[in-house]
């Protein structure tokens, strides 16, 4: 039985498809650079809205503002437990390490960067963990 949530999820991923086959075809050679830009300027958008002072608090705005994302944090990185866009390339919706990762690799640096003074070394490996350095 399909709850609310399931159906507005799978509207989701149907334009989640749709625009990632159109990003690669218009910008085929550049595009996951160019994703990386668009989440890096998603999260200014976030951080105007954002209270969040600490990586922890951070984290919790990010689940706030995207659904499906859960996270575990210690003192030296960052382990996404769940996430929506690895949720979508499990069912085949989209490609693991494609649009959507860089994305969200562009998001999760510019939101760690602002709330840490210094600019941090922030390494996004494929099995979806942020080191801190």
């Amino acid at each position: 039985m399909h709850n609310e949530y399931d159906t507005a999820i799978e509207a989701l991923e149907k334009i989640i498809q749709s625009m990632n086959e159109a990003i690669k075809e218009m910008w085929s050679a550049g595009y996951i650079g160019m994703m990386t830009s668009i989440g890096k300027i998603s999260a200014n958008e976030a951080i105007k809205k954002s209270l969040a002072e600490d990586i922890p608090s951070l984290l919790n705005d990010i689940s706030l503002n995207i659904p499906g994302m859960e996270f575990e944090y210690d003192s030296q990185k960052i382990v996404v437990k769940k996430c929506i866009v690895r949720e979508l390339a499990e069912k085949g919706v989209i490609e693991l390490n494609g649009l959507l990762c860089a994305f969200m690799k562009g998001y999760m640096s510019r939101m760690l960067e602002n709330v840490n003074a210094k600019l941090l070394n922030v390494k996004i490996s494929d099995i979806c963990e942020i080191t801190l350095r």
